[in-house]
This record gives C-alpha cells, sequence and structure tokens, in this order.
C-alpha cells in the first residue's frame, strides 16, 4: 500500500544491481530486479477459497488484501458460527511511518472490504459494524476491535471477488509509451462514494510536478535515520528468511542469495547513508518515479477513523478494479505520513491536488502498465485467529 511496501526501491540500493541502465527505466523498458518469491511464501495466494466452511474461506481471502508494509496486523476472533470481530495486532505497527496508526486502519478497512467480497463467492453477505466498543483515537489504536462481521446467507457474488488473487502492488517502472486513457481513468474514478472520492490525471505537466514530489518524499523519508531503520528491520533477507517470516520487505533470489549468505548484504550494509549503493538506491528511485504515465487518489471528506475505514474500503476495490482493467498499481505512502519533517512536503502536495482541510488524501498511487510480477509474501491466514488468553497476550 502507498506503499503499503517499497520491495524494488530496497534491492536497488545493492551495489550488484548497479549496472542496469538508468535510460531503459527512465523509457518504461520492463525489466524487473524483482525475483520469485519463494513458493512457500506466498502460498496463500494459491490455496484462497480452501477450508472448512464459508468463514473460513472468506478468511482466506480476506489474508490477501494490501496492507502497509506488509506488515498484516490483523487479528481475528471467531464468534459462535457466524461472527467475528477484526483487531490490529498490535506488535505489527508502524511508530515512526505512521505514528498516528492511520495506514494501519487504511489495511484494516481493505481487509474488511476483501472479507465482504469474498463471502458473496460463499452466498453469504457480511454486515459489518464498525468500532462496537467505539473508534480508537486519533493518536493510536487499542486493545478494543476494528469491527464486528457477520455472515448471513442470501449474498450474491460481485464480479470484482475475482480478481482478489490477481491484484498486485507494481512496485517496477511503468511503460510510458502506453498511457492510461482518458476513458480508463473515468471509469476508475467513477468508483467514487460520498465516503470516498477518487481523482487521476495523465497531465504530463501535472504528473511531472506530482513525481517530483513523491522522491521528494522518498527522499525525505530514506534519509531520516529512525523512519529508514523502521523499513530495514522488516527487512527479510534471503529465501530462508522470507519463508520464515512471510511478511515484511522481501529481498532474496539470484545474486541476492549469494550477496546476503556472505555476508555482504546485511540490515547495516542496507542502512548505511555513506554506502554507494545508498545514493544508488535514491537514484533508481527516481528513475521509477520518472516512469509514471498517470497517478490517482483517494480523498475522505474528513480523517475520523471510520473515514480512514472507508479509504481501505474504496482502495481495494479500487486495486482489484485496476487488475481486472489490465493495468498496473503502486500505492506511494511517503507524502501522506504525519510526522513533522514530512509536513512541508505534504502541504505542497495537497495544494497541487486542491484538496483543503477537513478533506484528507488517504491513497496516492502510481498507475499505468507494468510487467507481471509475484505476488507478496503472506502468513497462513489460520495464523490471523486467535481466542481466549491468546488474544489478550496480542495486545
Amino acid at each position: 500500500m502507498a506503499s503499503l511496501n517499497r520491495r524494488r526501491f530496497l534491492k536497488w540500493t545493492l551495489g550488484g544491481f548497479a549496472a542496469l541502465s538508468t535510460a531503459a527505466i527512465a523509457g518504461g523498458v520492463g525489466i524487473s530486479l524483482i525475483p520469485d518469491v519463494p513458493a512457500a511464501a506466498n502460498a496463500p495466494w494459491r490455496t484462497a477459497g480452501q477450508g472448512r466452511n464459508p468463514r473460513e474461506r472468506a478468511l482466506s481471502y480476506a489474508a490477501l488484501a494490501p496492507n502497509p508494509h506488509n506488515l498484516q496486523s490483523w487479528l481475528i476472533e471467531l464468534i459462535g458460527d457466524d461472527r467475528m470481530r477484526l483487531y490490529v495486532d498490535r506488535r505489527r505497527l508502524l511508530p515512526e511511518t505512521d505514528p498516528v496508526n492511520r495506514q494501519i486502519v487504511i489495511g484494516q478497512g481493505c481487509f474488511i472490504e476483501t472479507l465482504a467480497l469474498a463471502a458473496g463467492l460463499e452466498g453469504y453477505r457480511a454486515e459489518v459494524t464498525l468500532f462496537p466498543e467505539g473508534a480508537f483515537a486519533t493518536n493510536g489504536v487499542d486493545h478494543r476491535p476494528v469491527a464486528e462481521v457477520r455472515l448471513i446467507a442470501g449474498g450474491q457474488a460481485d464480479p470484482l471477488a475475482h480478481a482478489i488473487t490477481q491484484r498486485r502492488s507494481v512496485k517496477e517502472p511503468f511503460d510510458v509509451t502506453k498511457i492510461p486513457s482518458n476513458g480508463q481513468l473515468r471509469a476508475l474514478t467513477a468508483l467514487s462514494t460520498a465516503d470516498a472520492r477518487l481523482a487521476a490525471t495523465a497531465s504530463p505537466d501535472r504528473v511531472k510536478r506530482l513525481r517530483d514530489l513523491l522522491y521528494v518524499g522518498m527522499e525525505i523519508e530514506t534519509r531520516l535515520p529512525r523512519t529508514f531503520l523502521e523499513s530495514v528491520k522488516l527487512m527479510r533477507i534471503g529465501a530462508e528468511e522470507i519463508t520464515r517470516h512471510r511478511d515484511g520487505i522481501d529481498l532474496g533470489g539470484g545474486m541476492m542469495e549469494v550477496l546476503g549468505r556472505t555476508g555482504i548484504v546485511t540490515r547495516e550494509a542496507l542502512a548505511d547513508p555513506t554506502s554507494s549503493s545508498f545514493q544508488t538506491g535514491l537514484d533508481r528511485y527516481r528513475a521509477m518515479t520518472e516512469a509514471t504515465p498517470a497517478l490517482i487518489w483517494l480523498t475522505t471528506p474528513g480523517n475520523r477513523r471510520e473515514d480512514q475505514i472507508a479509504a481501505g474500503r474504496a482502495y481495494q476495490r479500487l486495486a482489484l478494479s485496476v487488475a481486472q482493467a489490465g493495468l498496473s498499481l503502486h500505492p506511494m505512502s511517503q507524502l501522506l505520513q504525519e510526522y513533522p519533517e514530512m509536513a512541508e512536503a505534504q502541504r505542497q502536495l495537497m495544494a497541487e491536488l486542491e484538496v483543503h482541510a477537513p478533506e484528507r488524501v488517504q491513497m496516492l498511487a502510481r498507475i499505468g502498465y507494468g510487467p507481471t510480477t509475484s505476488p507478496a509474501p503472506r502468513r497462513d491466514p489460520a495464523s490471523l485467529i486467535v481466542a481466549g488468553p491468546k488474544l489478550s497476550m496480542a495486545f
């Protein structure tokens, strides 16, 4: 997601990949530096829809929802035969880049929408009650449930549900010679509702200004040790770590396996701002942002927790619609983050997008035609289900 993660950028920080031509990237050539994720790490994408009952089968799809930094900060308590409660796993937060947990709550909205769509595949509708014990405060999340969901027989399948396993966050250069048409962008912005409004642009001048701001946001986050180290700690280096954790930012395959096993690539080396590979990473990130033919953003009337849930639900519907249209989507979260050093760049973004308080831009994404990529690692959906003492320990 807006980034909800940054696998491509982090791979570019490695000197072993420095031979890749910047001109080729800027020209939109479909060169992928992201190797396939180990099969065991993304097995849930292939087994979605399996389970002993409709509730478990719906949850197997919901576990594929987009979420920030691929943390998968979801916990499920099963109640009776037809209900479940969704909680935030507070062991899986981003205190530096998401200090008020706005992005985490958006990820909960993505989960809820995916669960509701999956319920329709089972012939059920999802009755969702948000914050049954009250909404979180504006400065963080707590132990209370995000939502209670009841499955009620009689639902119908939404065509978007069939794209759940096809959705990707494509962190690759897009083909700048193929620009989404005005008709395609209008069809996507027509998904707007009173709770979540979508807007898009493929205007070359405006896209350039926004691309420049995207790079500024990424550079701010990368050059701040405390925010960049948050990503570094979530890096999974090599197939063994990727398979063991099945979350976070995966760095594996090919030369990466060799460099990791020989100790050349370590978290300490990746975080070193004095290294040439660190600067190479920023250069490559600029090249990627320049390979962006269009952008789309999602705005809510306010920034309440309910607005953030609505944003997550709307973003997932957008992402699935993009997948069905044969386009690629890459969420960019840096400019939307709420720590002091990002405030001025965020002010410039709001001015460019002509968004004024109390409205809030909740998601901003590159959109275009990108290469085919592997799905991100996912934990076993069964690991999200907790009860009794285990539920208490998670808080």
